[in-house]
């Protein structure tokens, strides 16, 4: 079986199988977007908005609703340029990283629900290849 042909037979499964019941046991916390977009945010420190929606890889337009949306949350903060006020930063607030910590970390139940369908072994498999996954994907930027 080819690259293609592995990646096509697997994308339906992670879709099915774990992007979706994830964000279903998300509920209203939070979106995968708003999270990714706070990640970015923490990862890479803060940023005009420019930069963000080219970071995420969306429009300046899909940024911002997304920005109004954790500005709504106080989960970020808008840092004005002394010189000249058009020229705005976005950070992440200590209060995005504190409810991410205690509202989306530690209690997903999540991974008690793969571990009563496919075992510790197999989470812990799974676990082991979205590390890997995780220190080849982001060379692809």
């Amino acid at each position: 079986m080819n690259f293609t042909e592995m990646m096509l037979k697997l994308l339906p499964y992670w879709y099915y199988k774990i992007e979706k019941p994830f964000k279903m046991s998300l509920k209203d916390k939070m979106s995968l977007e708003t999270y990714y977009c706070l990640q970015i945010l923490q990862q890479d420190g803060s940023m005009t908005m420019t930069d963000l929606a080219a970071r995420l890889k969306i429009s300046k337009q899909q940024a911002t609703k997304i920005i109004d949306t954790l500005n709504q949350h106080h989960f970020i903060e808008r840092k004005y340029n002394e010189r000249d006020r058009r020229y705005i930063r976005i950070c992440v607030s200590d209060s995005a990283i504190q409810y991410i910590e205690e509202n989306i970390y530690k209690n997903t139940d999540f991974p008690l629900q793969l571990e009563e369908k496919i075992g510790k072994e197999d989470v812990k498999r799974l676990e082991d290849a979205m590390a890997t996954l995780l220190e080849i994907l982001p060379k692809l930027d």
